[in-house]
């Protein structure tokens, strides 16, 4: 689950197997639960082993109409739904001749169906400083844009301070730039008096990230040991990091079931997720999951270990 989450917080689109012989066993189902509080809305269902079930269409839609009311309550719509068999490679590059009654694109087509996300671009910019350094006496922010675009010439905000600058240079190795946008990893050198360092946020000056040490979130706990109420932990989102608290327990939830536990709980087990109020030591430059996705997800660590992943709901 932890390698799981982890890649999945990157991700723009996943593929979730479901084992057709065996139907739906509980790791599939917390599988689901991450990919529906993750919010990812471009998903592939692969209903593998058909050869286990002699490449029969009533199995493939049994299994389906199993699978598929769970997830529409986690919000997934699977934009496919193939049947294949990883054994003998039915399905994924060539249409297999063992499943006539099966019309649609192999599981290579539907990734070449999914286009990439392009609404990010059209968000205001926001870039998390992943380092600064000094060349030749020429400081160069170097970081990864999560949102938004900028060129030459645009001024900024250095967050969650109240520093500006302007942007005098965009640098890439090995190219001439004058301009970037969401998804890219470039180095800037900016003018003006303001010394931004890692973990800044980098913002539009007209449009700025929120700003604050609480925020209400959906928190996945992977530890085998519970997570009580106050413990300190250390919060990790994008390039920032602090030590953070949960205050307060809202829900538990079995992610397998999506039954509530309990109400108002002091703790979080393993597997479990919470609907909590986190408490930052020190202000966050942050956004909501549904917003802005790379600012609106975290992980927590406790000992250098990562023992969570969540996604920001509310601030306050």
């Amino acid at each position: 689950m932890k390698n799981m989450i982890t890649g999945a917080s990157q991700a723009e689109t996943s593929i979730l197997v479901l084992d057709v012989n065996e139907g739906v066993m509980e790791q599939t189902r917390r599988h689901a639960y991450v990919l529906g509080m993750l919010n990812l809305k471009k998903n592939i269902l692969v209903l593998n082993k058909m050869d286990l079930v002699g490449y029969r269409e009533e199995k493939f839609e049994k299994a389906r109409a199993v699978i598929g009311p769970f997830l529409a309550r986690l919000g997934i719509i699977p934009a496919f739904i193939v049947p294949v068999s990883a054994a003998t490679g039915d399905n994924f590059v060539s249409r297999s001749g063992k499943m006539p009654w099966y019309a649609g694109p192999t599981l290579v087509g539907t990734l070449d169906a999914m286009e990439k996300d392009r609404d990010l671009r059209e968000k205001p910019l926001r870039m998390p400083v992943q380092d600064v350094y000094d060349r030749d006496g020429t400081r160069i922010v170097a970081g990864r844009i999560e949102s938004g675009t900028l060129r030459e010439g645009d001024a900024v905000r250095i967050m969650p301070g109240e520093g500006r600058a302007t942007v005098a240079m965009v640098l890439e190795f090995g190219a001439e730039r004058t301009a970037a946008e969401a998804g890219e990893c470039i180095g800037l050198v900016l003018s003006g008096d303001a010394a931004p360092r890692r973990g800044d946020v980098l913002s539009a000056v007209d449009d700025l990230p929120r700003i604050g040490t609480a925020v209400t979130a959906n928190l996945f706990w992977m530890s085998p040991q519970k997570l009580d109420i106050g413990e300190t932990l250390t919060l990790r989102l994008g390039t920032q990091e602090t030590p953070c608290r949960v205050g307060e327990i809202r829900k538990r939830i079995d992610s397998s079931t999506l039954e509530v536990l309990s109400e108002n709980a002091r703790t979080i087990e393993e597997t479990e997720v919470g609907e909590v109020l986190i408490m930052a030591d020190h202000p966050l430059a942050f956004e909501l999951f549904g917003d802005i996705p790379e600012l609106g997800r975290f992980v927590i660590e406790r000992a250098n270990d990562i023992v969570a992943g969540g996604i920001i709901t509310h601030g306050r």
